[in-house]
């Protein structure tokens, strides 16, 4: 069977050149790194309402029957609307589609339906604007819901895993039955589509195990070897100054953690320190901290992030918050251009950038960059 991680993003069914670009700017290059990009939230379709019953301008799931053929009105260039009726059998409910001719020619009258959307109500009856629809004999109970694009939906996910009949596991039989864990084809399949809730929390379990076991071997592993000697040691800490800078008053936890990082970069060992905390907590700001006082010792620095729109965050943040200093910060991503990224290695070369922002997966590729810095 192909290696997952071998196969491009580009080369799945609906996805093509254009969109795969779409893709990695969220850090998805391949057919692993998409199954490994977890659904945010689920939309329950199984539990449908009544068109009288349903709540107004709420998520809901109705099965009705469509009634009417498909009324198309061109309202401007651009804007095409399609409207059509479907009844549960005791109400009737108005539905509009905006610029969905495929969805509009696939609807069949007296066929039954899920509509999943919200819904609004006057005197004049129900409407829905616009609602996913499905039908009922193959429509999908939990509907997996993916965050920061509109190209990453469940169909390009569909598609990549029916690529492969079985995802091997990594994890012996003895280790899963000791801790009651699930098979990881079950828990990838099942994380992305779910025939129940009950699976959902069974593949996560799994999945966040898995995480955890593999955080901990490569800690253990670093812990393992011999101390490397920090060839860049900071001769003064520059913690205070940058205090200064921040809008706010960093905590206790900060103070502590950035004090941390600072006395392993004074120190004569390299530091190898994983900074943990919940969205929010300013763990951007500990790294801004450790990156300021390297740079204020004449060292470079780089910052890795997961995503492209993460790096481009970064760069927003760090240049507004070091804007008074006399420091030299550019983005690298896989969008940059090819002359653009000769210019910033030239720059880093000649010591004209003082940090470099970008996505890990170009960074940690990039010798010639690493070699620079």
């Amino acid at each position: 069977m192909e290696n997952i991680s071998d196969f491009n993003i580009q080369y799945i069914k609906g996805v093509g050149e254009k969109r795969a670009r779409l893709f990695n700017k969220l850090g998805i290059f391949s057919v692993a790194d998409l199954i490994h990009f977890y659904p945010r939230k689920y939309q329950d379709w199984n539990n449908c309402s009544t068109i009288v019953d349903a709540p107004e301008n709420e998520n809901v799931a109705i099965k009705a029957t469509m009634i009417t053929p498909v009324k198309e009105s061109l309202i401007r260039k651009g804007l095409t609307l399609y409207k059509c009726n479907f009844s549960d059998g005791q109400s009737v409910i108005h539905v509009t589609i905006f610029n969905n001719k495929y969805l509009a020619k696939a609807l069949r009258t007296f066929d039954e339906y899920i509509l999943f959307g919200k819904v609004e109500k006057s005197f004049t009856g129900a409407f829905m604007s616009s609602p996913q629809i499905e039908k009922a004999e193959s429509a999908q109970g939990i509907h997996p819901i993916y965050s920061a694009t509109e190209s990453l939906n469940s169909k390009v996910v569909k598609t990549a895993l029916d690529k492969f009949e079985y995802f091997e596991d990594t994890l012996d039989n003895e280790i899963r039955a000791k801790y009651n864990l699930c098979s990881l084809d079950f828990a990838i399949r099942q994380i992305h589509f779910p025939d129940n809730k009950k699976n959902i929390e069974t593949a996560r379990r799994r999945l966040i195990f898995e995480e955890l076991l593999t955080l901990q071997l490569g800690l253990m592993k670093l812990k393992g070897k011999k101390e490397t000697t920090n060839n860049f040691v900071l001769e003064k800490d520059y913690t205070q100054e940058f205090f200064s800078l921040l809008p706010f008053t960093p905590t206790n936890a900060q103070k502590n953690a950035i004090a941390d990082c600072i006395c392993d970069m004074q120190s004569n060992s390299t530091m190898n320190r994983l900074i943990q905390g919940d969205v929010g907590s300013g763990k951007t700001a500990v790294a801004a901290a450790a990156i300021f006082s390297a740079v204020k010792n004449g060292y470079q620095a780089a910052m890795m992030a997961p995503t492209e729109i993460l790096a481009f965050q970064h760069f927003d943040s760090l240049s507004k918050l070091f804007e008074g200093e006399d420091m030299k910060i550019a983005v690298l991503t896989g969008s940059t251009k090819a002359k653009e990224k000769r210019e910033i290695k030239e720059a880093l070369m000649t010591g004209e950038i003082d940090l470099v922002i970008g996505t890990h997966a170009l960074i940690q590729n990039d010798v010639e960059i690493l070699r620079l810095l």
